[in-house]
């Protein structure tokens, strides 16, 4: 600010020192412009004396002419003397003046010179006196030209000094404007990283968790896959069982045939016994009859009462007789069918063995082909799965390192504006300060656990840092729980 001020002052003597030098080389100019007045030739001046009576009667001495390269000496008309009293014996001396009458006509031509060098001595006077007056004018007029210049040239300064304090106050303006802008921007620049960085975490949060989903469908699958081979298994033993269950089933069938048959001829020979025995024994029924009949009376009621569930249990044995009948029809006819399907089937098995036992060998070539592609193919899976977890927890630690090292410059960016430097402190200072926080951010203490060496420094680091409460933790907890205690390095 001084240096602008000091040039504007020089210039202001340059610019005055060289108007200066611009009026006197005017002024030069036309004080040589001006010529003197031209005089008309002076006639020579002849001195002349008036004489009284005494002096014409002494004997006139011509006075010498004065030389040619004199100057003509112009002298003030005399003043006019009284006339002497004439005496009354002054007669002859009047004559004596009048007599030469060309002698007056020189007193008058000379009284005429004399009156014509005045008029041009005045008129010089007055010359030099109008130029002696046009020059004070002159230096007047310059003089207020210069006193006009130098007041435009301290108004021109004034302008400039009121333009270059109107300037700098825009450029500070501008300046402020400037760095609120800057602020602005920077604060918009942080909330957009604010923002990358919640969209990358969610991002990061997204692809754990769909990691996760498509490990647990990978798993699902792997289960359902162990599953269906299981019930594959189980569905091959319960047919194996089925066919041995059918062969047993037929060979059942036959030795049943067989037992059926000697148990009809069995039947037919206790049935003719029963007979016999029966026709023996009619006498015997005929007494017991009568027997039965006085009991009857007797059991009368008892048989109600058991007739009915009697009755129900003849009609379930009929029924069961006759389902049995039914069964032994169908199990006969069954037999018999069994018999000749047993043949085709036996045939008919055999030939389905050979082809399932080849059926079953490219099954299981199959199987273990596509067992072990799927073994490959799961293994690559997992391969990739673990590069992707690897690539997916390098990438998270990458981005939480980042997070790490912008919140460590948001906390420090948060301290030093609220730290108050004391007046006794020392440039390239430094401590390490042992903060807690609660959840959120909350400074719980701060201590300073390595000392700069200066007190007032170590203690307004640690007001600073309370004052900045609650800090600008990450929102992640993982993140957040790294900042719950560290040691904050201070170095403004």
């Amino acid at each position: 600010m001084k240096q602008v001020l000091l040039r504007g002052i020089i210039g202001s003597i340059w610019l005055s020192l060289i108007l200066h030098l611009l009026a006197f080389m005017v002024f030069a100019i036309h004080f040589d412009s001006v010529q003197p007045p031209v005089l008309p030739p002076q006639p020579e001046v002849m001195h002349a004396v008036v004489m009284d009576e005494i002096e014409l009667r002494a004997p006139v001495q011509s006075t010498p002419p004065p030389p040619a390269d004199a100057v003509p000496e112009i002298e003030q008309p005399p003043e006019p003397e009284p006339p002497a009293p004439a005496p009354v014996e002054s007669k002859p001396a009047v004559q004596a003046v009048e007599a030469p009458p060309s002698r007056q006509e020189e007193k008058k031509e000379e009284k005429k010179q004399e009156e014509a060098a005045f008029r041009k001595q005045r008129e010089l006077r007055e010359q030099k006196e109008l130029a002696e007056k046009k020059r004070v004018e002159e230096e007047k007029h310059r003089e207020a030209q210069e006193a006009h210049e130098n007041e435009k040239a301290e108004e021109q300064a004034r302008k400039k000094k009121s333009e270059r304090e109107t300037r700098e106050k825009a450029e500070t303006a501008a300046k402020k404007l400037a760095e609120q802008r800057e602020a602005e921007k920077k604060a918009q620049q942080k909330a957009e990283q604010q923002k990358l960085e919640d969209d990358r975490m969610k991002a990061a949060l997204a692809a754990r968790q769909k990691a996760e989903a498509e490990a647990k469908k990978r798993a699902e699958q792997e289960e359902a896959k162990k599953k269906a081979e299981a019930e594959a298994k189980q569905e091959e033993a319960k047919k194996k069982a089925a066919a041995a269950e059918a062969r047993r089933q037929v060979e059942a069938e036959t030795i049943a045939k067989q037992k059926a048959e000697q148990e009809r001829k069995k039947q037919a020979e206790q049935e003719a016994r029963k007979k016999a025995e029966a026709e023996a024994s009619q006498a015997e029924v005929m007494a017991a009859k009568k027997r039965s009949e006085q009991e009857e009376v007797k059991k009368k009621a008892e048989a109600k009462r058991a007739e009915l569930a009697e009755k129900q249990k003849e009609e379930k044995e009929a029924k069961k007789r006759a389902e049995q009948e039914a069964q032994k029809k169908e199990a006969a006819e069954a037999r018999k069918q069994a018999e000749g399907e047993l043949k085709r089937k036996a045939e008919a098995d055999a030939k389905k063995m050979a082809e399932q036992q080849l059926k079953k060998q490219a099954e299981a070539e199959a199987a273990q082909a596509k067992k072990k592609a799927e073994e490959q193919k799961r293994k690559s899976e997992a391969e990739a799965s673990a590069r992707e977890e690897i690539e997916a927890e390098r990438v998270q630690a990458i981005e939480d390192e980042k997070a790490l090292k912008l919140a460590a410059k948001k906390i420090k960016l948060a301290v030093e504006e609220r730290w108050l430097k004391p007046p006794s402190v020392q440039e390239g200072l430094s401590c390490t300060i042992q903060v807690r926080t609660l959840p959120g951010g909350a400074v719980e203490f701060a201590r300073v656990i390595k000392s700069s060496g200066d007190v007032a420094f170590d203690r307004s680091a640690e007001a600073a840092v309370m004052k900045a409460s609650p800090l600008p933790v990450p929102a992640d907890p993982h993140l957040a729980n790294k900042f719950r205690t560290f040691n904050f390095i201070y170095e403004p």
